[in-house]
Order: C-alpha cells, then structure tokens, then sequence
C-alpha cells in the first residue's frame, strides 16, 4: 500500500477523534474553545479525507485544485478564532516586533505558494498566518511569555510551510520519507492543541 494513503488515513482517524472528542468537551463544559477547536479539526479532517478518498477512487491526488485547500483554510480560520478569543474584550498592544514576525510568516507563505499558485488561496493564508503571527507575538509582549497554544500554533505553522517546501524534493510518494515525518509531526502537533486549550481554559474569557 502507498505510504501516502497511510499517512493520510492517519491523519484523517486521528483528526476525527480529536474534532468528536471536542464537541463532547465542548457540550460538557461549556466551552466555546473546545467547541471553535472541534470546527477547526473537523475542517481540517474533511480537506483531508477529500484527498484521500481522491487517491483511493482515481489512483492519484485531486486533479481540480483547492477543495481539499479550501477545507484546510477553514480550519485556520478558526484556528485564528480561537487565538482572537483570548483577546476578547481587550486591545492587542501594538508591537513592531509582533508586527515583524507576521509580516515574515506572510511572506513566506506568499514566496513559497504553501496553497498553491493562485494569488487568492496563498494571499488568503498569508493573511491568516500574519495575523496568527501577529496575536501570538503581541500576546508574549502582553504576557512575557508564549501561552502554550501559541507555542504548538506557530510550531504547526512553521511545519505547515516546511511540508510543502519538503514536498518539491519528493518524487516518490509511495514511501516513507521527510515530507511524511513533517506531516505526521504536524498531525500530532494539531492533537496537542486540545490539551492545551483544556490546560488555560481557567484563564480564558469564555
């Protein structure tokens, strides 16, 4: 079997578990973070399976671009959502430093295309991660330190980028490789958000 069926096979069992046990979460604790993080995996899950089910049913990846992007994109949007959530009620402090930084991640994400070649989906994620960027700097300035959220945050974002860097050195896709380590580290780093929502809660204006 293709090692990228099983990686994406992987992430799409492990995402759904995660997304099922936020809405439980979410339902039993009246959590409005567990429940933006359970919309966030799902998005994530479904962009996914879309692939998956691509591979298993025709043999080769998505040949019409940016459905399995767009549900992807979603799930940064509610990343995002969970990030703007802890400014809730307040005003970030304006931080050149926090500034700079989502200016890099944007245009990194704009130089290397992560969504592909269309200005619309990279111009879209640029916006997404800068403004990611942006809050979680802004929040370290605010606090002096990076809450643990942001820390695995900007940590997936990072991978997200080096996953689609790695992507143009793979030639073969039937084996393992680094472009399956970078995106099985990247699906666990996605897990590790749940417990750390779960850990700041007490703190959080929900």
């Amino acid at each position: 079997m293709s090692f990228e069926i099983i990686d994406n096979t992987f992430q799409v069992i492990v995402l759904a578990a995660m997304a099922l046990l936020a809405f439980i979460l979410a339902f039993r604790r009246s959590s409005r973070s567990c429940l933006i993080l359970a919309f966030g995996y799902a998005s994530f899950m479904m962009g996914t399976l879309y692939y998956l089910l691509h591979l298993i049913i025709l043999g080769h990846g998505p040949q019409v671009f940016y459905v399995a992007e767009c549900s992807w994109m979603a799930s940064y949007f509610f990343f995002l959502s969970l990030e703007i959530l802890y400014w809730e009620g307040l005003r970030p402090p304006f931080s050149p430093f926090a500034l700079a930084a989502g200016v890099v991640f944007a245009g990194v994400v704009m130089r290397v295309q992560v969504f592909g070649p269309s200005p619309l989906m990279s111009g879209a994620l640029a916006l997404t991660f800068g403004a990611l960027a942006y809050l979680c700097f802004s929040a370290l300035q605010k606090e002096k330190r990076l809450r643990p959220y942001e820390i695995a945050l900007l940590f997936e974002m990072s991978l997200q980028i080096l996953l689609f860097v790695a992507s143009g050195f793979i030639r073969d896709y039937t084996r393992f490789s680094l472009y399956y380590a970078v995106d099985i580290l990247l699906t666990l780093t996605l897990v590790s958000f749940l417990p750390r929502i779960l850990q700041e809660e007490p703190h959080d204006l929900h």
